[in-house]
This record gives structure tokens, sequence and C-alpha cells, in this order.
């Protein structure tokens, strides 16, 4: 299993289609172009459990649920939820912003996870795009500031977890990995050696678009 996660309105669902056209197996079909919010690519049922752990973490404010997660809360979660985390096959490959509150439980079932591929954009950028297409995770606040300090809240968490636990982890920047599939080849080592550069390449020209990319009025923070 390969999990991609971010903040959201970091290019997860970009990384999610482009594996998805890969061939690999992500458990969800490809996301519209046609109007924004030009996301999605969730596994349905994948979704469905991070968003239960997060009820059951009273789930209100980002940094609450965090708060929670204490290593004795993720041993009762992964409890709770081991049986149905352990449902999915090995080799999915699922989408889901909600990871970077939920992955210490799945890390605690689940022992087939090769690495976490983590969506990095400027906080600032993500907060004014998520506000501009009504997307911001739950009961995220429409107030910039507080929003900004949940997303960059449940970003350090997530990052620190893989560090301090070890967890195989891949960093891919936004918006340089839609500029160039380099971006891609060389940050995902197990691609280059499953994939050629020149399919890769081919793929990645055709879902790059530029057009689908977006940034708060103004352009991206400075």
């Amino acid at each position: 299993m390969r999990i991609i996660t971010g903040t959201g309105r970091s290019g997860t669902s970009f990384v999610a289609q482009l594996f998805h056209s890969l061939g690999y197996n992500v458990g969800a079909k490809p996301y519209r172009t046609d109007r924004p919010p030009y996301a999605g690519m969730e596994c349905p049922e994948v979704a469905r459990v991070n968003t239960d752990i997060m009820l059951a973490l009273h789930h209100r404010e980002t940094h609450h649920s965090i708060a929670n997660l204490t290593p004795q809360r993720i041993a009762e979660l992964a409890g709770e939820f081991g049986d149905r985390i352990k449902a999915f096959p090995t080799d999915l490959c699922p989408k889901d912003p909600r990871f970077a509150v939920t992955f210490p439980v799945w890390w605690n079932v689940r022992h087939d996870i090769e690495f976490v591929i983590v969506c990095i954009r400027d906080l600032h950028d993500v907060v004014k795009s998520a506000q501009a297409t009504n997307t911001l995770l739950l009961h995220e606040p429409q107030d910039s500031e507080l929003a900004f300090l949940q997303v960059a809240a449940r970003q350090g968490y997530l990052l620190n977890y893989l560090l301090l636990h070890a967890v195989p982890h891949r960093i891919l920047r936004f918006p340089h990995m839609i500029h160039s599939p380099h971006e891609l080849y060389f940050r995902l080592p197990e691609i280059a050696t499953e994939k050629t550069i020149t399919t890769l390449t081919q793929i990645h020209r055709q879902l790059a678009r530029s057009d689908l990319v977006h940034f708060p009025p103004g352009g991206p923070h400075a």
C-alpha cells in the first residue's frame, strides 16, 4: 500500500490521477475537469473510514483532533477500526487529505505500507484556494488566520509523526510537480524503476493542465 496525502489543495488529486493513469489502483474514478474545484480521486471506502476516525476523535477543529491522538488513543482506534482498515487490498494507493490526521491509526494496523507521498504547498495558498473553492476540511474556520494555523498544525503533525516513527515518505512540491515530470520521477524512485521516463512524461503532459491549477486572486503567495 502506498498512501497519498497532503493538506488538501496541494496537488493530491493530481498525483492520484497520475497514479491511476499509470495503472496503479487508487480506488477512485478520474476527477472531473469541467468545473471547480477540480479535485477528488478519494477512494470512497477509505474516505469513509478516515471520516469516522475523525468523528471518533470528536472532530470539530483539527488541532483538537491532533491533541487527542495520544499513543493510547491511537491504539484504541486501531482496535476499533482495524478490521475495516485491514480489508483494503495491498495494491491500493489511496489518496485522502484526512490521512494527515488519521495516518497513525493506519500505521498501527497495516504492516504493508511501503511509503507515504506528502504533497506540500505554500500554506497561505492552501488556505486561500480552499476558501475560494469551498473545500476546507470539515469544520475548519473561514477565518484565514485560524484556518492557516489548523492547516499548519495538520501538516506539521504528519511530518513529525513520519520522522519520529521512521515511516518511509516522499515529499512532492506543488506546483513544481505540475510544471515538470522530473519532479515526480526523481522524488518517486519506485515509479522510476517501475515505469519509464517516456511513459511518465507522456501521461504528465496529458494531465498537467495549468488552467486547472487554482491560485488565489493575485497569483501564488510570494
